[in-house]
């Protein structure tokens, strides 16, 4: 990880997700990854989206999402958050968790919540040692 490349504030930057996990269509994952774009929301955005942010959001995580249904599903956690800065691509985050229907499936009209890489640079680095 590159610090200069690591900005402070990320709301309104754009970031491609990809991943293997179920769609909503169908119920398993799936046998070709697939990718989505979305937007960094703000901290205060992504809390009064929904009252279970509160619990499920720290300040070393950040909330994307487009709300429209597409977006990382089960079997998605762990999954990169990439941001394109110039021609290189970063890891910013890491897919963390997705509000849930009643039956358990993921609300994908919700934001979802990110591990910031950034943020947890020091600790990656002091346990990787």
């Amino acid at each position: 990880m590159d610090r200069r490349h690591q900005p402070k504030h990320i709301t309104g930057s754009k970031g491609v997700v990809a991943g293997w996990g179920k769609s909503e269509e169908v119920q398993n994952v799936v046998a070709v990854p697939r990718k989505v774009d979305m937007p960094v929301v703000s901290q205060e955005t992504c809390l009064r989206s929904h009252a279970d942010f509160k619990n499920l959001t720290s300040e070393m995580t950040f909330c994307a999402g487009n709300k429209d249904g597409s977006g990382p599903c089960s079997g998605d956690s762990g999954a990169g958050f990439i941001v394109k800065k110039g021609e290189r691509w970063y890891l910013r985050g890491l897919v963390s968790t997705v509000i849930k229907n009643e039956d358990y499936s993921c609300n994908l009209d919700k934001f979802i919540v990110f591990a910031d890489i950034a943020k947890l640079e020091d600790w990656i680095k002091v346990v990787t040692k």
